[in-house]
């Protein structure tokens, strides 16, 4: 635009050369933004006119009209000087236009036109991520930029990402609770024991029950008992510090790892409870429930991860005991009950199994398509003659610790097998699923012990499942990896035992000859929420196309079976049917669920 006030002659000349409009002089307003905003809209004519005509043919890029990827050209200062057809429709009308280049990009370009070097950047569209190589030659004055739309690639890595922090949360932690799982727990525990030892410090193992929880569970429903023991596990996340670790132990149990608890760690109990007493004061459901606790020390009780475990354990048996709950500490058994702290060794234990202490008690699975026991997990039971029956959290660590976990399982094995052939003889075609030790599946002999056990008793392998629990990492051994697929060519079949909550690696259900996926009660129990239902759809729906029968763990009560059968899931294992029943209660009970729905 000229002012012609001094020279029309100028004022033509100018306009000649490009200018595209003329000002008189004229002081008026309105007349002078009349031809500020012809002058843009003009300028912006001539510049589309420009872009389409050089999008028409074939510029200095050597890219043809019909490019599918976005190409951009670029002067000295950054100016775009040439956008093809994909890039004008990725971009939009405002880069051209307004000549608005990305903050990001152009800094590449400037940077390119220094170095020489190519550089990649990522820019947003509309509503497109687009990834954009810049490049320039020694021999041009111009920069290009050569782009492919990345939305897909990036929508899936955000979709992977999900996955993956989802898969990490099965595998390392409670569904119910948020706490760490039994595996992360034992990663953790032998992580802070390796630190105290290097450190010279004291580490605390506390294992709180809750009792009384499970009359919640009975009175009020399993829905409430869960929001309890959620609303306890929240609160202590929030009263212990990050060092320390939180892990759900068992169905009322909460172990927690207590890094440098320094020479008065009961003042670090105390808290602990008062904290919780105060907590459970304030909900109304939960007023019932009273604290036992059981502590031990490293390395003061023990010397290393299981030992530390087992005292723990011993302790909160002994607290467990008292009326209204107490907190027990390892060291303290020595003078409440001297007897109780020898009974239970791995001596004590091998006289309980030559003393058949240790029985062998039957939880049933039922088909509710059928209406019928279809099989039975065999558990270990000790009924101890002064103590009655002790949990299997306490005496197994032992058995686990020594040789003794071998002969304990031989000896249950073949027990199993004789009950469940009697049931057989008795007309009850029924399958018998087989916990396994992970020690076992490192013996070299471990196939034909198997094996000649069933000989013995001419019991087909099609009966028999072996449980495999996730919460162990078996597959690290190349020999329990040999084991497992001598089993398989031999004929056994194979369930993955508390999927979801333990080792979870989905990689495992593609390499190992799993038949079997037993879905853990911490997915049941979630049933009821919108993830927790989408979860277990997923789990479902991956086990179904992987062509595994699927048993659903820990179901309690008639709402989420329907729930389960609506999924297609109609193995039912839980106290919603029976609770684990020695092998005389077990006959009457099968043949009473027999008459009942026959």
């Amino acid at each position: 635009m000229v002012n012609h006030n001094s020279d029309p002659d100028i004022a033509d000349e100018y306009m000649r050369s490009g200018a595209i409009n003329c000002y008189n002089g004229t002081s008026e307003t309105d007349y002078l933004s009349g031809i500020v905003a012809r002058s843009f809209k003009r300028r912006d004519e001539l510049l589309k006119e420009k872009f389409q005509r050089e999008n028409s043919t074939k510029d200095q890029t050597g890219s043809q009209p019909d490019n599918l990827n976005p190409v951009l050209k670029f002067d000295a200062e950054g100016n775009i000087l040439y956008a093809n057809a994909v890039a004008i429709s990725l971009l939009g009308d405002e880069w051209l236009a307004g000549n608005k280049v990305d903050v990001r990009l152009r800094e590449h370009i400037e940077d390119t036109r220094t170095t020489g070097l190519h550089r990649f950047v990522e820019v947003e569209g509309i509503n497109r991520t687009l990834s954009f190589v810049i490049s320039t030659t020694a021999e041009s004055e111009f920069v290009y930029a050569y782009g492919h739309d990345i939305t897909e690639q990036k929508r899936s890595e955000i979709e992977l990402s999900f996955l993956r922090n989802q898969t990490e949360k099965l595998a390392l932690y409670d569904r119910l609770t948020g706490l760490a799982n039994r595996f992360y727990f034992d990663e953790r525990l032998n992580a802070a024991v390796m630190n105290a030892q290097r450190n010279d410090e004291k580490l605390g193992l506390l294992i709180v029950e809750f009792d009384n929880l499970k009359e919640i569970n009975g009175n009020l429903g399993y829905k409430i008992g869960d929001e309890v023991l959620q609303g306890l596990s929240n609160h202590l996340l929030s009263i212990t510090r990050d060092i320390d670790t939180c892990c759900r132990w068992s169905g009322d149990e909460i172990a927690i790892v207590l890094n440098t608890v320094g020479n008065r760690p009961k003042n670090v109990y105390e808290r602990i409870r008062e904290s919780l007493n105060e907590h459970i004061v304030k909900n109304e459901y939960a007023r019932n429930i009273t604290l036992s606790m059981g502590a031990a020390i490293y390395p003061d009780d023990a010397d290393n991860q299981e030992m530390l475990i087992h005292s723990a354990n011993l302790a909160l048996h002994e607290a467990k005991g008292k009326i209204g709950g107490s907190i027990i500490e390892y060291s303290e058994l020595e003078n409440i009950k001297p007897i109780y702290q020898r009974q239970f060794t791995s001596g004590n234990l091998l006289n309980a199994i030559q003393n058949d202490e240790i029985e062998v008690f039957y939880h049933p699975i039922v088909d509710n398509s059928l209406h019928t026991v279809i099989a039975v997990e065999a558990l270990a039971r000790w009924n101890h003659p002064e103590h009655g029956f002790i949990s299997p959290s306490v005496f197994i660590p032992i058995a686990e610790q020594s040789d003794l976990i071998s002969v304990l399982s031989l000896k249950l094995f073949k027990k199993s097998i004789e009950d469940i052939k009697n049931l057989h003889d008795q007309g009850f075609k029924i399958d018998l699923s087989f916990n396994v030790s992970r020690r076992q599946f490192g013996e070299l002999n471990f196939v034909e012990k198997f094996n000649q056990t069933l000989i013995d008793h001419s019991f087909s392998k099609d009966q028999l499942i072996i449980e495999v629990t996730e919460t162990s990492n078996y597959w690290n051994s190349s020999v329990a990896r040999e084991q497992l697929q001598a089993l398989a060519e031999a004929g056994f079949n194979f369930a993955a035992d508390d999927f979801g909550v333990g080792y979870s690696s989905l990689l495992q259900l593609y390499e190992m000859p799993f038949n079997e996926l037993k879905i853990d009660r911490a997915f049941v129990n979630n049933i009821d929420s919108e993830k927790g239902l989408s979860m277990l759809e997923s789990i479902v729906s991956m086990a179904k196309k992987l062509d595994m029968t699927i048993v659903a763990e820990g179901v309690e009560d008639e709402e989420k079976e329907a729930v389960l059968y609506r999924l297609g899931v109609y193995l039912i294992q839980g106290y919603l049917y029976s609770q684990p029943l020695p092998i005389d209660q077990l006959t009457d009970y099968i043949r009473g669920f027999s008459q009942r729905n026959s």
